[in-house]
């Protein structure tokens, strides 16, 4: 396989992160609000659990109030929940097909010629950096999967949901941009 047919192999892989990102950044916006809204409605349906309203007239008026409430507040937390659970799903479906583009690309740069890969090439970056990035970038997708993963089973209380700011950030560590 000739450095071309690597390089091509590399620019899908830079595409399909581009592609990644930017539909990341055109939802952050909205995941930070079901995030919040998440954690909101998770505080209210603790604190109202706390709250005794036997003695209360609302209690006397509505006997059931409380339990419809929290049956209430319970729904929009599991609405909530599922929504983050689909971008969970879109991290891992993303994580997936990155890590089979880069693993095609280190195959298939295991077959170009080494006297192709150390020769000077002054309008390129070396391949060594090429290389490391594709080890990178899946380590990334992976670091971040298990992030929002971890951050929804522990109820928010672990980690960050999201950081597109790292997935912006390898692109111009490896002088991509």
């Amino acid at each position: 396989m000739s450095m071309k047919q690597f390089t091509k192999c590399l620019m899908n892989v830079i595409v399909t992160h581009e592609e990644n990102l930017q539909s990341w950044k055109e939802s952050e916006a909205e995941v930070r609000k079901t995030v919040n809204a998440w954690i909101n409605h998770m505080k209210q349906r603790d604190t109202f659990s706390l709250t005794q309203l036997a003695e209360t007239r609302i209690s006397h008026a509505f006997p059931d109030i409380k339990l419809k409430i929290q049956i209430k507040l319970e729904r929009k937390i599991a609405e909530f929940y599922e929504k983050l659970h689909s971008k969970v799903s879109l991290m891992k479906a993303q994580k997936d097909c990155v890590a089979k583009l880069c693993e095609e690309c280190e195959i298939s740069g295991t077959n170009v010629d080494l006297s192709s890969t150390i020769e000077w090439r002054n309008t390129e970056l070396p391949s060594a950096l090429l290389i490391d990035f594709l080890d990178c970038l899946p380590r990334l997708y992976i670091q971040n999967y298990h992030a929002m993963s971890t951050y929804l089973q522990s109820q928010g209380t672990i980690g960050k949901f999201l950081d597109i700011k790292c997935f912006d950030d390898i692109m111009d560590q490896y002088f991509l941009r």
